[in-house]
């Protein structure tokens, strides 16, 4: 009897490790990106080269009210600007096609006039 038991247990234990995972990896979070360019409302105009592929030379920016706010005061200024690269949401993905956004996380001034 106490065979059997044990017997039992260990093929337990031996077909709860042959199960796959029924867990995900981790998805890689996104990655910072920092760009420079003149500042047009929410939309930016980079001046150099950002290092990977952009469509245009434009991305609109998005981000938490408090940065929103403080862009106000820079427009037309040449800003350094930190977010990470996100895509439009399904409603204006429909008129302009896969246009990325930049989620902003920080900025910082450059110099009053653009190049």
């Amino acid at each position: 009897m106490p065979m059997l038991i044990l017997s039992a247990l260990v093929a337990g234990v031996v077909a709860s490790q042959a199960l796959p995972s029924t867990t995900q990896a981790p998805k890689p979070k996104d990655p910072t990106i920092q760009v420079r360019g003149c500042l047009h409302g929410k939309t930016v105009t980079l001046t150099e080269n950002p290092g990977f592929d952009l469509q245009g030379r434009t991305l609109d920016l998005t981000g938490d009210r408090r940065l929103m706010r403080a862009l106000k005061e820079h427009n037309g200024h040449l800003e350094e600007f930190v977010g990470v690269i996100k895509r439009t949401n399904q409603e204006a993905a429909r008129a302009v096609k896969d246009k990325p956004v930049l989620e902003l996380r920080a900025f910082s001034h450059v110099a009053t006039k653009c190049r």
